[in-house]
């Protein structure tokens, strides 16, 4: 008999509702096969920030942004490790939008055309933005009235270790707070980074958190340190999260309870395979205060949501013959987040948020996978 593979687990002492599938074995670092991988980004010393670049389309603005580069070394060596910090703001077209902010961490690929994770790239090869990967799905939302900051994460993904040779959460957080601070100026009419027109153009405080692959590892981190800021974390979104599992030389470590998260995987993901499964078997009894959903689609994959990935046909699921395309993979993604910001952000009842209403029966339209 089939199985759905969905979960739910919702309120302080709700410990299951539904049932889920828990494969045996799940990567622990996700990373492609790849060429040579440094161990961590070196940004020249002498590097020029690149000129604020804005374009629109019909529903957004779009703005790039580049502030310069943060050091990342132990504190006797400082410059050891430099990188980047650049971004890709997106906003409606309507000024003085209010638009709810979203802040998309993108995931941990190579950042080089050679397939090499390092900064920079080699001389003559093409570097890859994943946060320009991700502006589709801004420009979608935008025309929704939603706002969405896209740090580069690229340079400080560089090595494989999240703790070594510096904190990635740490990097991160600078990261992604110098970026936010511009977007603040700019949104109160000061000058900044972001250029100009921006004044009252973002709402900050009900701020949603995305995060793809490696960048779930930062949720945590993120949401303690703006609880009390302009831009605290209300939900999260998570796709092809990767979490420690028991078969990850690290325990389980649970999203915070007071926080709804909806987190999808694909059955064919080749990267993070079953992580987010198992992560939610074993957190499956966590008090918690808000609704947690963990949601598996049948034969979608890691990859193909962001368009620098799709484009270059880097599909990393192995034995799916006419499987979601990079289409689908997008319509799945835009479709879930669309309902997840009705949901929490708008306040529409689109997903069950008490422990006594059932459970769906998919995910805006498309069937969970079954076993």
């Amino acid at each position: 008999m089939a199985r759905r593979s969905l979960t739910l687990t919702i309120a302080a002492d709700m410990i299951a509702a539904g049932t889920i599938t828990a494969p045996t074995t799940a990567h622990a670092a996700p990373t492609p096969a790849a060429k040579p991988t440094s161990e961590g980004p070196h940004s020249p010393l002498n590097r020029k920030k690149a000129p604020l670049k804005i374009r629109t389309t019909k529903t957004a603005t779009i703005r790039e942004a580049d502030l310069g580069d943060i050091n990342l070394g132990p504190k006797t060596a400082p410059q050891r490790f430099r990188a980047p910090v650049r971004g890709t703001l997106i906003t409606p077209r309507k000024p003085k939008a209010h638009a709810p902010l979203i802040v998309f961490g993108h995931l941990r690929m190579p950042d080089c055309a050679n397939k090499a994770l390092t900064y920079p790239c080699p001389k003559g090869v093409q570097e890859i933005r994943y946060d320009r990967g991700m502006v589709w799905l801004a420009e979608a939302l935008a025309a929704r009235g939603y706002s969405m900051l896209i740090p580069d994460l690229a340079p400080i993904y560089s090595p494989q270790d999240t703790e070594k040779p510096y904190d990635q959460r740490a990097a991160w957080l600078r990261t992604t707070e110098m970026l936010r601070a511009q977007m603040l100026s700019a949104n109160a009419g000061k000058r900044s980074a972001w250029g100009t027109g921006l004044t009252g153009m973002i709402d900050g405080r009900d701020t949603t958190l995305m995060v793809h692959s490696r960048s779930a590892y930062m949720v945590n981190t993120t949401v303690n340190a703006w609880r009390k800021s302009p831009t605290p974390i209300k939900q999260i979104l998570a796709y092809g999260a990767w979490q420690n599992t028991p078969s990850t030389d690290e325990p389980p470590v649970p999203f915070p309870a007071d926080i709804p998260f909806l987190d999808i995987a694909g059955t064919a993901d080749g990267d993070v395979d079953h992580a987010g499964s198992q992560w939610m078997t074993e957190l499956i009894g966590q008090r918690r205060t808000a609704p947690a959903f963990h949601v598996e689609v049948t034969d979608y994959g890691h990859s193909y949501i962001n368009r620098e990935l799709s484009r270059r046909h880097l599909d990393d699921r192995d034995g799916v013959d006419n499987g979601p395309t990079a289409a689908d993979h997008e319509k799945l993604l835009l479709a879930a987040t669309r309902g997840w910001l009705d949901q929490t952000v708008r306040g529409k009842h689109v997903f069950p948020m008490k422990a006594t209403e059932p459970l769906p029966n998919g995910l805006i339209g498309t069937p969970p996978a079954t076993s």
